[in-house]
């Protein structure tokens, strides 16, 4: 009876260890990977931004607006969906294992897409134009 005790005892220890290691080396992959992966959010999220932005929100920003309101929402999900549509399954699934999570990985998007809204340059550029003329 002490033998089983013994030897599940050294089983147990064993399959933590083994956890760990497996776990440190996960980690250890994503850190070397970590700029793949951000050069991969970072094209594939441009990519889908410029699509969307010549699509949706160039005309607003030729006269001079932001886009705002359902229009806003309706080319955040526009866009959301064309991400997910053109970096295929494999990186998908690659970014949501990075990110954690799904929700996080949509969350960065947004974020990424609304920073991109707002550094809107021809909307500057004409707003600053507009703001001379006067």
């Amino acid at each position: 009876m002490i033998q089983l005790i013994n030897n599940l005892s050294i089983l147990l220890v064993l399959y933590v260890i083994i956890i760990y290691l497996k776990n440190l080396f996960v980690n250890y992959t994503l850190l070397n990977k970590y700029k793949i992966y951000i050069d991969l959010f970072n094209h594939f999220a441009e990519e889908s931004f410029q699509m969307i932005y010549k699509d949706q929100i160039i005309s607003y920003s030729v006269s001079g607006f932001t886009i705002q309101g359902d229009e806003l929402e309706t080319a955040k999900r526009n866009y959301i969906k064309l991400f997910f549509e053109i970096i295929g399954i494999t990186h998908e699934k690659n970014l949501v294992v990075f990110f954690g999570k799904r929700e996080t990985l949509i969350q960065n998007l947004l974020m990424y897409f609304q920073k991109k809204v707002e550094d809107d340059e021809i909307m500057k550029l004409l707003n600053s134009k507009h703001q001379k003329d006067k």
